[in-house]
């Protein structure tokens, strides 16, 4: 079994897979400069230097947000479609994580803050729900729950793996890259 500190660590890794090399952001305001990853090339994001991620053992995750960036394909789709698939995410996170961390509704020491936002999405043809993504993009942010300080930031596009929730992949991640905090830029 995986402990808290070491899935918060888990969390900011997989996030940190997560950023997207683009610099356009639709979400996140004043952007941090982003930093490839060696850990995943196609990806870029941002960590306060000095935070030890162990400190935490607690999540808050909040509702994902929907704010594409300009040019997505997902401009051609329901708004209703669009609350939709950012509840599932948001869902699937809460899913994944809940067994690692204590997932709160409100902040308390100890406790990081997700932010997250669906910026793109690409569904199979006629599809409306996380089963039939075949592509997304998310923005996201970590903050110390009590202070609102940035403490991690970044976005990326990711396929979805065939025959699963469109975004298990990004959920998975979270898990698969746990114990690569080392992989972070700084």
């Amino acid at each position: 079994m995986r402990s808290a500190p070491a899935a918060l660590s888990l969390i900011a890794a997989a996030f940190a897979l997560a950023a997207c090399a683009s610099s356009e952001t639709a979400f996140l305001s004043n952007p941090p400069a982003f930093r490839p990853t060696d850990a995943d090339p196609g990806a870029n994001v941002w960590f306060e230097p000095e935070v030890d991620f162990t400190e935490y053992d607690r999540l808050v995750i909040d509702p994902t947000e929907v704010a594409l960036v300009s040019g997505a394909d997902a401009g051609s789709l329901e708004p209703a479609v669009l609350r939709s698939l950012a509840g599932e995410f948001r869902d699937t996170l809460v899913r994944v994580v809940d067994p690692y961390y204590s997932v709160l509704a409100e902040p308390a020491p100890r406790t990081l803050r997700l932010r997250t936002a669906l910026t793109d999405v690409t569904l199979t043809p006629g599809g409306g729900t996380a089963a039939d993504v075949t592509s997304s993009r998310i923005e996201w942010e970590m903050l110390d729950a009590q202070t609102g300080r940035r403490l991690g930031a970044g976005y990326r596009k990711r396929d979805a793996e065939p025959g699963t929730n469109g975004f298990e992949v990004w959920a998975d991640k979270l898990l698969d890259f746990m114990n690569r905090r080392a992989d972070v830029p700084r």
